[in-house]
C-alpha cells in the first residue's frame, strides 16, 4: 500500500494572494551584512598574521645576519699569520738571505660611535659598552669571494645612511632610512669586512706595513667591501691581557701606529705581547623601531704558532 504525503498549502496573504515561499530585502540586508562584517575581520586576521610574520623574518635575518658576522670574523682570525715575522738570516755561508715574509699589522683601535649617524671616531678615549665603534686589522689566510687568499682584513663600523639598502641593491646613500633610531634616535650603523690584496704591479708594497683604509694611495688593491649586518648600534673589541681579564681598548695594546708584528715598537722590541683571544660584542636593533634590543657576543681565540 502506498502512501501520498500531501504537500503544504501555499500561505495566502491578507488579500487572498498567494505568496511565494522566499527571503524578504531586510533578510537580504541583514545577510550582507553579516558577510561583510565576517569578511572584514578574516581580512583584519590575514594582514595581521602576515605582517607579523614578515616582522619575524625581518627580526630573524638580522638575528641571524649578526652571527653570521661573528662567524666569518672568527673564521678570519683562525686563519691569521704569526706575529714573527722575520726569518733569521746568518751571513757568510754562501746562500741568499731566505725571502722576506709579510708583516702582520696586527692592529686594534678604540672608538666611539657619532651622533646623528655620522662617521664613527676612532683612536679616543672612551668608546666601550653601548657606544663602541671600535676596529681590528690584521693579515689573514682566507676565504676571498670563491677562494683562498692572504690579505688585509678589517672589520669596522659605517653609517647606516651609506650603506646599501638591506631590500634592494640600490645605494641609498643621502637617505636617513637608516640613520637612527625612531624612539630614542639612537645612531645606526652597518658592519662592514673590508678586504685588501697586493696590488699587480707593486706587489713588494703588499709586505709593508698597509696604510689604514687607505684607498687613494694604491698600495693596496681593493677586492671586497662586505656589508655584513645592518641595525648595529655597537661594536666592542675586548682582548684578553695579561692579568687573564679581558680589557677594553683603552688605550690599545697595539695601535695603527705601532701594531703587533712589525718588528719596530715595544710590542715586538721588549717582552712580546702575544693575545690569545678576543672578545667581540655586537648589539643591533631588528629595525629603526627598535622594538627588541639584543647583544651577540662571542670569544675568539688567535692562532699562537
Amino acid at each position: 500500500m502506498r502512501y501520498r504525503v500531501a504537500a503544504a498549502p501555499a500561505r495566502r496573504s491578507a488579500g487572498g494572494r498567494r505568496r511565494e515561499g522566499g527571503f524578504t530585502l531586510i533578510e537580504l540586508l541583514i545577510s550582507i551584512a553579516l558577510m561583510v562584517i565576517l569578511l572584514g575581520a578574516v581580512t583584519m586576521i590575514f594582514i595581521n598574521t602576515t605582517e607579523t610574520v614578515a616582522t619575524q623574518d625581518a627580526r630573524m635575518t638580522v638575528y641571524q645576519n649578526a652571527r653570521y658576522a661573528l662567524d666569518i670574523m672568527e673564521n678570519d682570525l683562525f686563519g691569521c699569520l704569526a706575529f714573527d715575522t722575520f726569518q733569521p738570516y746568518i751571513p757568510n755561508l754562501g746562500v741568499p738571505p731566505p725571502p722576506p715574509v709579510p708583516l702582520q699589522a696586527f692592529w686594534m683601535e678604540n672608538g666611539t660611535t657619532s651622533v646623528g649617524g655620522a662617521d664613527p671616531s676612532y683612536n679616543t678615549s672612551g668608546g666601550h659598552d653601548r657606544y663602541s665603534a671600535d676596529i681590528i686589522s690584521f693579515r689573514s689566510t682566507t676565504t676571498v669571494g670563491d677562494t683562498i687568499q692572504t690579505c688585509q682584513v678589517t672589520y669596522y663600523l659605517m653609517p647606516g645612511s651609506k650603506a646599501l639598502d638591506p631590500g634592494s641593491p640600490i645605494p641609498v646613500a643621502g637617505d636617513d632610512t637608516h640613520k637612527e633610531t625612531a624612539r630614542t634616535q639612537r645612531p645606526l650603523f652597518t658592519l662592514v669586512r673590508q678586504v685588501r690584496t697586493a696590488d699587480p704591479k707593486t706587489p713588494s708594497i703588499f709586505d709593508q706595513i698597509p696604510t689604514v683604509m687607505d684607498k687613494g694611495s694604491g698600495s693596496l688593491t681593493q677586492v671586497l667591501d662586505q656589508e655584513l649586518c645592518h641595525y648595529v648600534l655597537s661594536f666592542n673589541i675586548e682582548y684578553f691581557a695579561e692579568n687573564r681579564t679581558f680589557s677594553q681598548l683603552q688605550p690599545s695594546p697595539c695601535t695603527r701606529t705601532d701594531p703587533l708584528g712589525d718588528s719596530k715598537g715595544d710590542n715586538d722590541t721588549k717582552t712580546p705581547l702575544r693575545i690569545p683571544c678576543l672578545r667581540v660584542t655586537l648589539v643591533i636593533v631588528e629595525d629603526i623601531a627598535e622594538r627588541q634590543e639584543r647583544v651577540i657576543q662571542k670569544v675568539m681565540w688567535l692562532p699562537q704558532t
